[in-house]
């Protein structure tokens, strides 16, 4: 349902089903955005500037940084590595996230990871990030993403938390609250030099266009 006239009109000429590969630029109309998530949000790499194993932090490669090139959109990145969509929640919930005209929601890999898939924890608090954004931007708009495709997160504990934010944002019936089903069209996980566990440069650069074209107003 929230697909563009012109991205409809893609499809229906043969442009294909998948709205990460429309290259419209709709999203451009909004001047100032928030990204919630974990390290797939910070800019979290697995090697550090050594080259050795050790998960370090870049945020001038994460992709709220390349929305904000690509888009000259004003994105603040609130991601926290490691977090649950419930540790997101308790450490933010006390924030001022005010005067934002949308919201990127991508969360789940951990509660994958520490639930076992998705669970009412979960649930409970995705829609208490859901409604902080909502109530504190009146008609600003939030887009909830799946898990997004990468070399570690798959099997069934990331598709159930996958499925379990899909009916999420169908049981809510809110215009404002749109999925992106990134689990589906994203194209993270097409190149094997988009990830390593977490993003890379390149992965988080992919990632970053695909919100582009996915995101229709």
């Amino acid at each position: 349902d929230n697909l563009s006239s012109s991205l409809q009109n893609v499809i229906d000429n043969g442009g294909g089903s998948s709205p990460t590969t429309y290259g419209g630029k709709q999203i451009s109309v909004f001047n100032k955005g928030i990204a919630i998530g974990d390290s797939l949000t910070a800019g979290v790499f697995n090697h550090n500037a050594g080259g050795s194993m050790e998960d370090t932090t870049i945020s001038g490669y994460s992709y709220p940084t390349k929305l904000k090139q690509l888009t000259g959109i004003d994105f603040v990145n609130l991601g926290n590595g490691g977090y649950t969509s419930d540790q997101w929640y308790t450490a933010h919930s006390s924030d001022d996230l005010s005067g934002n005209q949308f919201a990127i929601i991508q969360l789940g890999v951990n509660d994958a990871i520490q639930y076992g898939g998705w669970t009412a924890t979960s649930e409970n608090a995705f829609t208490d990030i859901i409604t902080k954004v909502l109530t504190e931007n009146p008609g600003c708009f939030v887009f909830v993403s799946t898990i997004i495709p990468a070399t570690a997160y798959t099997g069934t504990a990331y598709t159930a938390v996958s499925q379990g934010i899909r009916d999420l944002v169908d049981d809510l019936n809110n215009d404002h609250v749109i999925l992106l089903d990134m689990a589906a069209y994203g194209n993270t996980g097409d190149e094997i030099g988009y990830n390593n566990g977490h993003l890379s440069a390149l992965g988080y650069d992919r990632l970053a266009q695909d919100y582009i074209s996915y995101i229709q107003i």
